[in-house]
């Protein structure tokens, strides 16, 4: 899932309307027919997942795009590993982390962090890690996709916010 770090509750239903309108319109996604919320692979989805992979196996009923709206913690869920120092590579103590998360849910504001070995300190969202978890009103999960490019990543998370987060989660 890619995770606007960036966005008010005022904003989100616009950028999350605009990206999916985007993605309906490069044919990336199609709308589902069934929840007004999700999203399923369109005739383009193939342009954006590992070439490798599209090429063995197509799309199928379970690969869904779900848009994430509202104050909300994002998570890897079985994947969860506290994220490390982007200075020393040091893993932040899981303890102190999930405080820090917690206090972010309940305020809404971003806690920094300090690593124990190098003393880098900076907000929470800065830690980046691609099984954490972070606070955000806004949100796109693409569940049981293929591994999604590089590019994409980067122009869709662009799109979604200055700040902006991936996450694999496993459940």
């Amino acid at each position: 899932m890619i995770v606007g770090l960036d966005v008010g509750a005022d904003r989100a239903i616009d950028v999350i309307g605009t990206l999916a309108h985007d993605l309906c319109a490069r044919g990336i996604v199609a709308p589902d027919t069934t929840n007004d919320w999700e999203f399923v692979p369109g005739p383009r989805a193939a342009d954006v997942v590992d070439p490798e992979w599209a090429a063995i196996q197509g799309f199928r009923p379970n690969n869904v795009v779900r848009l994430d709206l509202g104050h909300q913690v994002f998570a890897s869920n079985g994947n969860y590993e506290p994220p490390p120092c982007p200075t020393c590579d040091r893993a932040v103590e899981p303890d102190e982390h999930i405080r820090g998360i917690e206090r972010w849910w309940a305020t809404r504001i971003e806690p920094s962090l300090q690593c124990n070995g190098c003393g880098y300190h900076a907000a929470m969202g800065d830690w980046a890690h691609h099984f954490s978890l972070y606070v955000g009103c806004v949100g796109i999960s693409f569940m049981n996709w293929p591994p999604l490019t590089d590019v994409f990543l980067t122009e869709t998370g662009t799109r979604l916010s200055q700040r902006w987060r991936l996450i694999h989660s496993h459940i």
